[in-house]
């Protein structure tokens, strides 16, 4: 199911690059309202309060980003058992 929601979403961004007119049929509007926009609200989820690391970080900068206090570490770990 999530390909045919990657599909959806690619289907619908193009549309509003390009002004492709989709068919407005009952059951496109359904599923993009109901199925689609739940999927998405549920994949912007962050998981475990980590957010996706930066791309744009070296690997000098991605050591300033790491917690290396084990106290921090395992009280994260404790919150969630």
């Amino acid at each position: 199911m999530s390909f045919v929601i990657k599909i959806a979403n690619l289907i619908v961004g193009q549309s509003a690059i390009d002004d492709l007119k989709l068919p407005e049929t009952e059951a496109w509007c359904t599923f993009i309202d109901n199925e689609v926009k739940e999927s998405n609200k549920r994949d912007a989820i962050k998981l475990g309060g980590v957010s996706k690391p930066d791309p744009n970080l070296t690997s000098d900068d991605e050591d300033a980003v790491m917690d290396v206090n084990m106290e921090n570490i395992m009280a994260r770990f404790n919150s969630y058992s």
